[in-house]
């Protein structure tokens, strides 16, 4: 299926292949038989390709700037700098989760369904947040089994999931780094919606448990963040819609594969409103996809894009002056 999303896929050996990790370059040259394998598998390879170099170029300005701090300060002060700025981050965290009331702390969300089962039933996602003192554990054991369908995370996203949920509650801790990331001790269930096995699928999880997960993370924090300042409780409204075209285009006659995402909006507060057009999942303030673009690259028109206001909820009316 274009784009990897099979609602349909019971099985992962239906979202296509999976690779362990490889090298794609070695001594700073392309490895030919990587390469080649992945434009064997994939529909569009030119754009996959670009896709890689372009990774591969920031990786290497990436290591060029390591080098000029390395050259000017020294390789023992940067990585001593580096665990400290994580112990810094670290301290912030455990200091502000201090002053939470100690207790446990839990929220659940659903899912709409299973698109595995005939039934359809919602599968539910289960968050348990416990505090005692400085120390954090989030548990998801509870989580309903796995589904049939592509919509669970594996153990690897449910720690994503977590954390990014986390961190949505703590954004004024700068730096956001591993040093909050160890604060945390997270724990699933095999099984379960929340850590499935193989071969259950998975392609759908950024737009399925994981979602819930973020947002029943959140849940679970407000809680606690009330009872010392309520305006830090965030909405946690994540969903992603995963628009995903493929064919020929009529006037290249050349394959296409079009992954598109709308968002209304995400972050709203107690005290105001939420950006338009923006999500906050996976990266801060990311914008929906430009409209000219994607009319530019492929076979679409569209008419009309617009957000309803007061479309996710209601809130106070407005006062009138008199």
């Amino acid at each position: 299926m274009p784009g990897t999303f099979n609602p349909n896929a019971t099985e992962v050996y239906a979202e296509g292949i999976r690779l362990p990790t490889m090298k794609l370059y070695d001594q700073g040259k392309p490895v030919k038989s990587t390469f080649e394998l992945l434009k064997l598998n994939v529909r569009v390879p030119a754009d996959r390709m670009g896709d890689l170099a372009a990774q591969n170029q920031a990786t290497l300005t990436m290591e060029a700037r390591l080098k000029e701090l390395i050259e000017k300060y020294g390789a023992e002060t940067i990585r001593l700098a580096f665990e400290e700025t994580m112990n810094y981050s670290e301290r912030l965290f455990r200091r502000e989760v201090a002053e939470l009331p100690d207790g446990t702390y839990e929220f659940q969300d659903f899912l709409d369904l299973d698109e595995g089962k005939q039934d359809h039933r919602p599968i539910r996602v289960h968050c348990r947040l416990t505090i005692e003192g400085s120390d954090v554990t989030i548990d998801w054991s509870d989580s309903d089994p796995a589904p049939i369908g592509p919509q669970g995370v594996t153990y690897p996203a449910a720690v994503s999931a977590t954390l990014d949920g986390t961190l949505h509650c703590f954004p004024h801790l700068n730096p956001l780094n591993h040093g909050i990331v160890r604060a945390v001790k997270i724990k699933t269930r095999p099984g379960t919606v929340a850590h499935i096995l193989p071969p259950t699928p998975m392609a759908g999880y950024c737009a399925g448990a994981y979602e819930k997960m973020d947002a029943a993370t959140m849940g679970a924090w407000a809680q606690a963040l009330a009872a010392v300042d309520p305006t830090r409780i965030s909405c946690g409204i994540v969903n992603l819609e995963n628009c995903v075209i493929g064919g020929i285009h009529p006037k290249r006659k050349t394959r296409f594969v079009s992954y598109f995402w709308m968002e209304g909006g995400q972050g709203a507060r107690p005290y105001k409103d939420g950006p338009t057009f923006q999500m906050m999942i996976f990266a801060g303030g990311a914008c929906n996809q430009s409209l000219e673009v994607a009319e530019r690259w492929y076979p679409f028109h569209f008419t009309r894009f617009e957000a309803i206001p007061d479309s996710c909820g209601s809130r106070p009316p407005r006062a009138r002056s008199t």
